[in-house]
């Protein structure tokens, strides 16, 4: 796994971002826990996933870059909005089309 290097973190999950990384680096990650990536289908621009499902065959092989981390689903929601407002404020007709120039932004 890759990590952003200013990770994002939800509001519920501040007091407890110590134990979800190191949950998801040993491979027991925290129930109730998300992580936020750029989404693997072109349409979208970010995928909600839970933590366990970092354990899948599938994301080894895929090598997720993990954009941020939260507790619980809503907190996800809102942390994956605030993501896509950070990264589109200051850039003037900002489409989903331009989701090579937001991954290139994050990848820097």
């Amino acid at each position: 796994m890759r990590w952003y290097k200013k990770i994002y973190t939800g509001k519920k999950a501040k007091g407890r971002r110590f134990a979800i990384l190191q949950g998801i680096r040993s491979g027991k990650p925290a129930p109730d826990s998300y992580v936020i990536i750029p989404a693997e289908n072109p349409k979208n621009l970010l995928d909600i996933i839970p933590c366990r499902e970092l354990l899948a065959a599938h994301y080894q092989v895929f090598d997720p870059l993990i954009l941020g981390i939260a507790s619980g689903k809503e907190d996800a929601i809102r942390l994956a909005a605030r993501i896509l407002t950070d990264f589109a404020a200051g850039e003037r007709g900002f489409e989903p089309e331009n989701l090579k120039h937001l991954r290139e932004k994050i990848e820097e």
